[in-house]
């Protein structure tokens, strides 16, 4: 699994992500599944909503093997 990198390195693409942020963090949970969003210019979690705020980034890791 690769390292947590600054959300400035992160993809604006349609690459789908793990975000992280200090909100995250302090409320117990710290990854959500992201896609970039270009018309609204931010993450997009499954839900729909926006994430805004986030610190770090890392790519999903390779699906599991048989």
């Amino acid at each position: 699994m690769s390292e947590w990198q600054p959300i400035e390195s992160a993809p604006r693409d349609k690459s789908v992500l793990f975000l992280c942020s200090r909100y995250m963090i302090s409320n117990g949970y710290c990854i959500v599944q992201v896609v970039w969003h270009p018309g609204y210019e931010c993450y997009i979690a499954p839900n729909g909503l926006p994430v805004n705020n986030a610190t770090h980034w890392m790519p999903l890791p390779p699906p599991p093997t048989a």
